[in-house]
């Protein structure tokens, strides 16, 4: 009275997914768990004390389709309600090995398998022998269970003790077949259970032999009707697919009807005006056959088979809209190109096919430049009607209404030859001659003698002091017509590459071609650095993974950079930035230093004169190099030696100026130990930079230090000013200079605060500024009108004249 939903899980058919119990673990992508539709009512009732009898049960009738496997339970039944203790379990079974092959469960163990065991935790594999082999001419299934201990208690009729694994073989074209397979119950291979003590047989009795009807794969009968044609006899490839699938589902006794093993798909030769064909041993399902010939677009119907039945009058002839065009459409002749470079049919019509048509125009079979793809109707001449056909069914993926959606293809596979172990990867391009630091330029990958490459990976091994990649500049030719997804890394000297094309696809990148261009730049001199190929890997359209040879490396040379220059002791200089204009370590190279501070060498303004200690990045550490040889003048230097110095930019050639510097002291420190004077700056105009002496009174003070005040001029950039070049230069002078990266600064404010301790018990005492300028864009220079600044130790710190020199100082001095 009960009622139950009933679902159906669908077996993968898939011998080698695993089995747990007595189910599979995996049904597959196409084989989904389903709910059936309608419900199970039983009726009755459930005896309370069922009849039992000594006996082994099993399945009085089975069917099975050819090729197919077959699971029979064996259920045995001691007849006795408690349970008895069964030690030995003998199994013979007989089959005929014309109809039967025994599947082997256990690969690890010798001989065949065929046995597996039920799921009743008494079972032990351990106390169980098996094995199958031919006895009188029958396949003999053999299983014998000891366990002289504990015995088994189990056998209630309902439990299974084995199942027997076997596969039908096929009819081969023939009707369906009725045979017996049978449990012996004659000595001295007698199916029996014995108990203790001594081995006592119970006399199970023995079931009839089951019933087994074999039945034969299904057909299809049917037509492919070719438009343009008269007669459509034709080669035609067939598919399979799962419906809802673009994979090919490969059959081997499905593939017995082919007729060209080299091509993927099953070609068949068709037959009369209408292209009659016939197609056996299909599988059992719903499948997609798709129907496809050269020059001609794909077309498609679902079938259905059961086992046994054939199908009559199938045309598969439906586009990918779902309409049935009544023949396949004509005017497929080029798309995609071989490893010889030659156009071949893509199950698409667009420009490639007309472009074809129309180079062989007017060309007969045999002459020059005849194609016999667009020879569509195959008469022998490419002319108006080959045309005809290509331009009215033209195609289109999506859903425009004016053309043709095609069917979505499963490609045929150019007969893979050769191996991409054979093919050479090499190094081309590249520059011309000696480089200059800075300098940009292009390395190519080149293979020759790729075969079917789906998905390839390269490394470039370089020298990163020497050399940084600033880009992939092109994939390269190999997948040109596929959908590719390209992807990398750049290590520490080591930039890897992945591309692999989108999709399956059973041609690849076959030939010569390449596979991208990678752009480098010098970013430090050498006599010569090398670029080089390694762990390159090619993968063609079996998933197959082969390591071609390589080329050799590609050796470059690089010039100039950070330059290195001598004093007139011999010692190195270093920090000068712009050695053609000067020759000295001064403010010009200290404004450049300050433009590219803080970059790094991927950086587009990134200038590698100013990266000193050739470590990729302009950073404190080349600021301290700067620091340390600010003055310093090499005699190397392309323009040291010159007649004149460049002469200092008069105002009216700098637009740089100011009107005068201002001096104050901001602060008394540790009960007057210490004194912070502050240097104002007042009517600048366009100042990108400035700089200047400060020189104090050494017997009365002490140089400690300077800092760029919480506000300063050259803020109003609005580019933080984070450097402040501190040089002292001996006697009581100190260079001061500082430079914005950011826009010209034009008004007043403070630009320097230095800290000086006191000596003694001194009163007062006096600073100048002198030997100064500022500097506009373009690196021109104008002088600072010299100042000074009279300091009060004792009594208020506001007690102190200043007066402003202009009229009498000027500076004549450079750096």
């Amino acid at each position: 009275g009960e009622t139950y939903f009933v679902y159906l899980a669908v077996d993968s058919r898939d011998p080698n997914v695993g089995v747990v119990g007595n189910q599979p673990a995996n049904f597959g992508g196409n084989s989904p768990l389903v709910k059936a539709p309608g419900r199970i009512t039983f009726t009755g009732a459930v005896p309370a004390s069922p009849a039992t009898s000594v006996r082994f049960i099993v399945p009085p009738k089975l069917f099975v389709v050819e090729d197919d496997t077959l699971r029979i339970p064996i259920i045995p039944d001691d007849g006795n309600a408690a349970g008895l203790q069964v030690d030995i379990v003998d199994i013979f079974m007989s089959l005929d090995d014309e109809r039967f092959k025994a599947i082997d469960t256990d690969v690890s163990t010798a001989g065949i398998q065929p046995f597996t065991l039920g799921l009743n935790p008494q079972i032990q594999a351990a106390n169980v022998d098996q094995i199958a082999h031919t006895v009188d001419g029958d396949l003999s299934l053999e299983f014998i269970y000891r366990d002289q201990i504990n015995g088994l208690t189990f056998f209630d009729g309902v439990q299974e003790l084995v199942f027997v694994n076997f596969k039908a073989n096929p009819l081969s074209g023939g009707p369906a077949v009725t045979t017996y397979i049978s449990l012996y119950g004659r000595p001295p291979r007698r199916t029996k259970m014995l108990i203790p003590p001594f081995g006592t047989d119970i006399n199970a009795s023995i079931p009839p032999p089951i019933e087994v009807t074999i039945i034969p794969r299904g057909g299809v009968l049917g037509t492919v009707p070719l438009q343009s044609r008269d007669v459509a006899a034709d080669t035609i490839d067939f598919f399979l697919r799962e419906v809802g699938s673009f994979e090919e589902v490969v059959d081997p006794f499905f593939l017995l009807n082919d007729i060209d093993s080299t091509r993927r798909g099953v070609q068949v030769q068709t037959t009369g005006v209408n292209g009659d064909f016939k197609l056996n041993s299909i599988p059992s399902g719903r499948f997609i056959l798709v129907a496809k010939a050269n020059r001609y677009l794909a077309g498609h119907d679902t079938i259905d088979m059961i086992p046994g039945g054939t199908l009559n009058e199938v045309q598969p002839t439906i586009d990918g809209r779902g309409v049935d065009r009544g023949f396949l459409l004509a005017g497929d002749v080029a798309g995609f190109s071989d490893s010889t470079g030659f156009s071949l049919p893509d199950n698409f019509i667009g420009a490639e096919d007309l472009n074809a048509v129309n180079a062989a125009l007017f060309t007969r079979d045999g002459e020059t430049n005849f194609n016999t793809f667009a020879d569509v109707n195959r008469d022998g001449l490419v002319n108006a009607t080959d045309k005809d056909y290509a331009a009215v069914n033209l195609t289109d993926n999506t859903n425009a209404s004016s053309r043709i959606r095609p069917v979505t293809p499963t490609f045929k596979q150019a007969v893979v030859t050769g191996s991409n172990q054979d093919a050479v990867v090499r190094l081309v391009g590249g520059p011309d001659g000696v480089l200059s630091v800075g300098e940009e330029f292009d390395v190519t990958i080149k293979v020759e003698g790729a075969v079917a490459v789906r998905t390839y990976e390269f490394h470039l091994h370089f020298d990163p002091n020497v050399l940084t990649p600033v880009d992939l500049v092109s994939n390269g030719s190999i997948f040109q017509g596929f959908t590719a997804d390209v992807a990398g890394k750049i290590l520490d000297g080591d930039l890897g590459i992945v591309n692999s094309v989108i999709g399956k696809t059973a041609i690849g990148g076959n030939g010569d071609a390449t596979m991208g261009t990678v752009r480098l730049k010098a970013i430090q001199s050498t006599i010569n650095t090398t670029v080089s190929l390694a762990d390159v890997m090619l993968i063609n359209v079996e998933h197959v993974s082969e390591r071609p040879s390589l080329g050799d490396p590609m050796v470059i040379g690089i010039e100039g950079g950070v330059g290195t220059y001598h004093d007139a002791a011999g010692e190195v200089v270093q920090g000068l930035i712009l050695p053609e204009e000067d020759p000295r370590v001064d403010f010009n190279d200290f404004i450049v230093f300050v433009q590219t501070f803080g970059q790094t060498s991927i950086d587009p303004a990134f200038d590698i004169r100013a990266d000193f200690n050739a470590d990729g990045r302009v950073d404190f550490s080349d600021f301290l190099i700067l620091s340390l040889n600010f003055g310093r003048v090499a005699v190397d230097a392309p323009s040291f030696g010159s007649s004149t110095k460049p002469a200092i930019s008069t105002p009216a050639l700098s637009s740089a100026s100011t009107d005068g510097v201002s001096m104050r002291v901001e602060e008394l420190q540790n009960n007057g130990d210490r004194v912070v004077l502050s240097v104002s700056m007042f009517g600048t105009r366009d100042v990108k930079a400035w700089g200047f002496e400060l020189t104090h009174d050494t017997e009365r003070f002490e140089f400690l230090g300077a800092r760029l005040p919480e506000t300063h001029l050259l803020e109003k950039s609005g580019v933080d000013t984070p450097l402040l070049l501190v040089k002292p230069l001996g006697d009581g002078r100190t260079l001061l200079a500082s430079a914005t990266a950011g826009d010209p600064v034009s008004g007043d404010g403070k630009v320097v605060e230095a800290v000086f301790g006191v000596k003694g018990a001194t009163e007062r005492g006096a600073f100048r500024v002198e030997e100064g300028f500022v500097f506009d864009s373009d690196h021109r220079s104008s002088g600072l009108l010299a100042a000074d600044k009279e300091v009060y130790i004792t009594g208020p710190a506001q007690s102190s004249i200043f007066r402003t020199l202009g009229s009498l100082i000027r500076s004549t001095r450079f750096f």
